[in-house]
């Protein structure tokens, strides 16, 4: 699978003290879519450096603003950016954000209607080879339902470590979120256990020294969706 490597136009939000400039704080070894007015900004730029790389291989149009030809709106809006998934489930992430050994790393993400989609977003960590065919990287999911999932990719082959299940700390899509739905993702390494945290609850804990954890951190995305990524950020 050949992947999609575009170089992006500026930004991850980290942390208060972060420069907005910088790609990421790793303090370790280093569906029917609600249209957000906020996000047709006509200032609106793509961020900077940033990596793409569609499920299928395949080269995805991205623009900060809409167009009848755009596959990805990947858009900087303070705080952070903001991103309409039209067709391709993809992952994204900055070549400098990298983190190993003992480190928390989280993402705070806000979900638009998704319509009845069943579609997911969340957080991913310990990518390596992620613009080649033997990529791999661990990531923990969120959907509109109130479930979250926890799977690895290994080159073209996943594999299921905690199934969608549902949990009281996600944060579902419904009439009361009254228009988004917030979600603050976390997996946090701590010596041989994986904690995987929603909104600052356990929701599970993995002792699987086979998951990879050591290497780049990002986000992830399925079509149809409409989310904005208020920040992602590893520290220790």
């Amino acid at each position: 699978m050949n992947p999609l490597r575009i170089p992006l136009v500026a930004l991850l939000l980290l942390a208060a003290c972060a420069s907005p400039d910088s790609p990421g704080d790793a303090s370790t070894s280093d569906a029917d879519t609600g249209n957000s007015t906020e996000a047709t900004s006509a200032a609106a730029s793509v961020p900077a450096g940033w990596q793409i790389r569609t499920d299928d291989g395949s080269e995805a149009s991205v623009s900060a603003t809409e167009g009848e030809d755009v596959d990805i709106r990947f858009a900087v809006m303070e705080p952070g950016f903001h991103v309409n998934m039209y067709r391709p489930r993809a992952i994204f992430w900055h070549p400098d954000s990298t983190a190993s050994g003992d480190y928390r790393a989280q993402a705070t993400m806000h979900l638009f209607d998704p319509g009845q989609r069943r579609e997911a977003h969340g957080l991913l960590v310990g990518g390596s080879n992620l613009d080649g065919p033997d990529q791999e990287y661990l990531y923990f999911l969120v959907r509109r339902t109130g479930e979250f999932l926890i799977k690895v990719r290994r080159g073209s082959e996943t594999e299921t470590i905690v199934d969608w299940t549902a949990h009281d700390a996600v944060v579902p899509y419904n009439d009361d979120t009254e228009g988004t739905a917030m979600n603050r993702l976390e997996i946090e390494t701590m010596g041989d256990m994986i904690h995987f945290r929603v909104n600052g609850a356990d929701v599970h804990v993995s002792t699987d020294s086979s998951l990879p954890t050591d290497g780049h951190f990002g986000f992830r995305l399925n079509h149809g969706l409409e989310v904005h990524v208020e920040a992602v950020t590893a520290s220790v």
